[in-house]
């Protein structure tokens, strides 16, 4: 399985959750959604009710070639995809 059909099949089961349970505030999961200020995709884009984006995600998988290759932290660390560069060590970018 490969990051595109890892990516396609958690949306659907988030999709499926998200219709069992309308309470939550998310409408759907997407799948290669673009920015309108980039010309790189989205992995996986979560919708709320007013269809606004509102969480984003990178996927890569653990056995992948761009997955395996980092090297294992005990720290958390988040970034945005479509920024220049990253953080500063230790700093996370979710606000």
């Amino acid at each position: 399985m490969n990051e595109w059909e890892f990516t396609s099949a958690a949306a659907g089961w988030i999709n499926e959750v998200l219709g069992r349970n309308p309470r939550l505030p998310f409408l759907t999961a997407r799948c290669e959604q673009s920015s309108p200020h980039s010309l790189k995709h989205r992995d996986l884009t979560l919708l709320d009710r007013s269809q606004r984006e509102v969480l984003t995600g990178e996927i890569k998988l653990p056995y992948g070639k761009d997955g395996g290759r980092r090297p294992a932290r005990k720290d958390l660390r988040f970034t945005d995809a479509d920024a220049a560069e990253s953080p500063p060590e230790g700093e996370n970018r979710i606000k």
